[in-house]
This record gives C-alpha cells, structure tokens and sequence, in this order.
C-alpha cells in the first residue's frame, strides 16, 4: 500500500471523527499539511470510507500523499501507523491506534474531555480548541506541536 511513495518520513494523517462537532475543519488540516511539507517525505492518509471527501481535498494540500481512507481493514491501518513517524488527527479511534503502536501522536481536540479520552504514550499529545468549537482552531496553533513532534521522531530535515 505504501510501494512508490516518497523517502520514509511519513506523516498519518486522520481528518475523520465519528461526528461533525469533533472534526477539524479540512481547511485547517490542508493548511497544517502546508506547513509540514518540508519537514516530511509524503502524508499517509487514513479513515474510514465517510472520509474520503477530506482525503481526497488533503491528498493534493502539501507534500506527495497515498489516500488509503476506506481501503484498510483496522490491522492494515495499525500496521500503516507503525511505518510512520508521527500522526495527526482528531478525538477518534486512529489517535489511539497511533499512540498504542509508539507513534508519536497529536490530537486535536474540540468538544470532549481531552484528560480522560485522549491518546496515552510517551509521546502523544494533544491541542485543545479554546472554546471547544474546533472552527476557531487555526493550523498556527496546531504547528508547534506537530512540529515539536516531527524533531523528537527525528523527521524533519
């Protein structure tokens, strides 16, 4: 799934949530991607099939990307998260998958209760809407974690 993609710094990325209120917008997802586009090789997108409107618009947002949302079965996803270096994603079943396979993990949050749903391992974190309401959550406030991320796995040029 993953033959011809570029180099072997890899981003996951998981733009879906199991409702409307948890997801980031796609904007801020593609805006995030631009920023990281240098300090990673390719984006491994994944979710479920309802995902694949925000996979496809993110697939063409920053660095060279592999769309697999809706082509995985659970095991193949972890086995996916295992071969990248960091995730990213929303309050969803993917986060905890990333963070249960070592990946270095962040999480955006909205509405929910972050201390006790978040993803738990060394090198999991997370950022918070202010309010909850994840619209006003911009991609400048989600870098610096995510770049934080990228130098601790050794992933950034």
């Amino acid at each position: 799934l993953l033959s011809g993609l570029p180099g072997t710094r890899w981003l996951a990325v998981a733009p879906g949530a199991n409702y409307a209120g948890k997801k980031w917008p796609r904007k801020a997802f593609a805006d995030l991607l631009h920023r990281a586009a240098r300090d990673v090789d390719a984006v491994v997108l994944l979710g479920s099939a309802q995902d694949v409107v925000d996979t496809e618009y993110l697939a063409s947002a920053g660095p060279p990307a592999r769309d697999l949302a809706g082509r995985t079965s659970l095991l193949e996803a972890a086995a996916l998260l295992a071969r990248c270096h960091a995730f990213v994603g929303n309050d969803s079943g993917l986060g905890h998958m990333a963070a249960a396979v070592g990946v270095p993990t962040l999480t955006v949050f909205g509405p929910g209760d972050p201390p006790r749903y978040r993803p738990w391992n060394k090198a999991a974190r997370i950022v918070c809407a202010a309010d909850g309401r994840l619209e006003g959550l911009g991609a400048e406030q989600v870098w610096p974690d995510l770049q934080t991320l990228l130098e601790a796995s050794g992933s950034t040029r």
